[in-house]
């Protein structure tokens, strides 16, 4: 039986985010792992959309500005808030 593929939703500092069915990019920042194309489903109504309509945006780090600190602040509090819709347990940090 061969197992089901699993991604990697990382992002960048500029806000961006993208995944992965294996490394992530040099410079991004690993948000989840171990994700199913369902999970992916169940949580990309959670991101902003860019003008383009595509472009995924993690929410809260473009008001961070400049502010690399805020801005790891606001990917977490993504993070979590993307466990819990998975249902999963997220560790502090």
């Amino acid at each position: 039986m061969t197992k089901a593929p699993t991604f990697n939703l990382y992002c960048w500092a500029s806000r961006q985010a993208g995944f992965s069915d294996g490394r992530i990019p040099s410079g991004s920042i690993l948000v989840m792992d171990r994700l199913t194309r369902e999970d992916i489903d169940q949580i990309k109504p959670h991101f902003r959309r860019a003008l383009d309509g595509h472009t995924l945006i993690v929410p809260g780090v473009p008001e961070t500005g400049d502010d690399q600190v805020a801005g790891i602040d606001a990917v977490s509090t993504f993070r979590a808030r993307l466990a819990k819709v998975l249902g999963r347990e997220v560790a502090d940090g």
